[in-house]
């Protein structure tokens, strides 16, 4: 049986973890490396580190920071931000990158993709797409060109991906970016049915049932989760348990199992049954004597 991955986004401004809405509004969280190192222990299946600020500021990869990372965790990373070139790759995966993610320069360079992938492998190579939706239709959105929306549409684009190389696609609905309102499912399934690899869907996860809905569909291989992972500690381990309770086949890992528990409506862990705690019997608790 195949695992479907759940992965932890990390959106990184001025070398902090913030949570991001529409990627125009953020709320501090805190270092990249604690965040990463927390989602790690809860139980992701791999990591996403995304650089906005590098590409915007024409910067290079922030090698120090994906190393300070890297060395925290032990689940695959994924790392996205100012990559323009082959020796970017290199220096990255050096630092400890498993995988680079590539967004405005594999629209304005796609040969790149395309050599990245023979020299590295095409696992290592993602690329990342983001869209827009405006008037019922899905556009390309880059940085680049002052930034403008480049009306290519999207399963276009991604089929072009795949074709210079990409091994997964990262489709990111920036439009739904902290709104909390699901996955674009509709634009996951044209893209799906347009090409043979991985679809990574991020952008909109409010509730567990929106990871759910994404996850079985057979068009979603992962979901990527930001904000919802920064709302309370434990929270990766009880989105897991939630989906294995409905037949989800992902894989179970962190320090926390909640597979016997019950959920609320919000997805949340339901309050445990005043009759089996007093299952336990009393608690006697023992006190040094002064």
């Amino acid at each position: 049986m195949i695992h479907k991955r759940l992965i932890g986004c990390i959106i990184v401004r001025d070398g902090i973890a913030v949570q991001s809405f529409n990627f125009c509004k953020y709320l501090p969280i805190g270092k990249p490396e604690i965040v990463a190192e927390n989602l790690c222990k809860w139980g992701v299946d791999e990591i996403i580190l995304l650089d906005i600020d590098a590409t915007q500021y024409e910067q290079g990869p922030n090698y120090k920071l994906v190393e300070k990372v890297a060395k925290r965790i032990f689940t695959p990373l994924t790392v996205g931000g100012g990559v323009k070139s082959l020796d970017h790759f290199k220096a990255l995966l050096n630092v400890g990158a498993d995988k680079i993610a590539l967004n405005s320069i594999a629209i304005k360079e796609p040969t790149l993709i395309t050599r990245a992938s023979e020299s590295f492998g095409k696992q290592c190579i993602i690329a990342s797409i983001d869209t827009y939706e405006e008037n019922g239709k899905n556009m390309v959105w880059s940085r680049f060109e002052n930034p403008s929306n480049h009306f290519i549409p999207v399963e276009e684009s991604a089929v072009q991906m795949e074709q210079y190389g990409a091994g997964e696609i990262l489709l990111n609905c920036i439009s739904r970016d902290g709104a909390r309102s699901g996955y674009n499912i509709p634009l996951m399934e044209i893209i799906g049915n347009s090409i043979s690899i991985p679809i990574i869907a991020v952008g909109g996860a409010g509730h567990p049932n929106h990871v759910l809905e994404a996850l079985t569909n057979d068009c979603v291989s992962a979901v990527a989760v930001g904000n919802m992972f920064n709302h309370s500690e434990h929270s990766v381990s009880v989105l897991k348990a939630y989906l294995s309770s409905r037949g989800v086949p992902i894989r179970q890992g962190g320090n926390f199992d909640y597979r016997n528990s019950s959920f609320d409506e919000e997805g949340r862990l339901a309050k445990t049954h005043e009759a089996f705690l007093d299952s336990f019997g009393p608690i006697e608790l023992e006190i040094d004597s002064l």
